[in-house]
């Protein structure tokens, strides 16, 4: 309890005292500077002390648990960034494997989880968890795309020869032939990696904030 030269300090003046060492902490000033100035206003000093030490605990733990507008942007940088890497190895094995594996999206959902969890500074979110389980979905639905599309051209050169399979393009009638199919492109183990990655990416991410 924070006295003053009466004694005991009522509860509105105590809260006075709070208002005025958090406005000392935002603009900057250090602990040992607001406790001599709440000495100069009449508080004992062992108070003064004690008064600004439970205000700097409570305003650090507000802010490891607060998150602002930088840790989502930085969150989705690392979603983004981590989606793009596992996306790039998938297809570096696919074009030397010249196989599909579907293992890697495990890689996908651990990446992005890591990743959002990684740049957003540990911060625990709804949208940033939400994002990390996304990233690793849409990271893993355009790898399938250019599975699709690295499938479709060695087919073409196949059958029609290396001149036509050039005019097969990733986008264009590529993309409307791939939606066009897509009952036969997805199969049952296309859904399952889908739901591992996604439940990968929330697991990484919830184990890395809780940390």
């Amino acid at each position: 309890m924070v006295t003053g030269p009466g004694g005991m300090a009522s509860s509105h003046h105590m809260a006075e005292l709070r208002e005025y060492v958090i406005e000392r902490f935002q603009e900057g000033e250090d602990k040992f500077s607001i406790a001599r100035s709440l000495q100069t206003r009449g508080v004992a000093r062992p108070m003064a002390r004690e008064l600004v030490e439970q205000v700097e605990m409570e305003l650090n733990a507000t802010a490891a648990t607060e998150v602002t507008p930088a840790n989502y942007v930085l969150g989705f940088v690392g979603g983004l960034l981590g989606a793009i890497v596992s996306g790039v190895v998938w297809i570096v094995v696919l074009i030397f494997a010249d196989y599909e594996v579907g293992l890697l999206a495990l890689a996908m959902g651990f990446a992005t989880g890591f990743g959002v969890a990684l740049f957003s500074g540990g911060k625990q979110s709804v949208l940033l968890n939400a994002w990390a389980v996304l990233s690793s979905v849409l990271s893993l639905a355009a790898c399938k795309y250019y599975t699709f599309y690295f499938f479709l051209k060695q087919i073409v050169a196949e059958e029609h020869g290396q001149e036509v399979a050039g005019h097969v393009t990733l986008f264009g009638k590529t993309l409307n032939a791939f939606f066009s199919n897509a009952t036969a492109v997805f199969s049952f183990y296309d859904i399952l990696w889908v739901i591992l990655a996604a439940i990968t990416a929330h697991r990484t991410y919830t184990a890395r904030v809780g940390d």
